[in-house]
């Protein structure tokens, strides 16, 4: 799974055949992987465009994910 530079992110992994986008955030220390999320039905857009986003993954997946998506936590 792909690490990003973020603050709150840890990494960010997406599985186009079921828009599936799992999100590691940074733990509560921001020294490694904290809990981890699948938003469900995210186009590849989306992840796209956090990944493209340089100045902050963090805020684009704020902007662009958080509360929009159907989300299961898994630890």
């Amino acid at each position: 799974m792909p690490r990003v530079g973020s603050t709150m992110l840890w990494s960010l992994d997406y599985r186009d055949d079921t828009k599936l986008l799992t999100v590691i955030f940074l733990d509560k220390k921001k020294t490694g992987p904290g809990s981890q999320y699948d938003y469900h039905e995210v186009p590849r857009s989306i992840y796209d465009a956090i990944m493209n986003r340089v100045d902050s993954h963090g805020m684009a997946f704020n902007e662009l994910v958080r509360g929009k998506f159907e989300a299961t936590k898994i630890s």
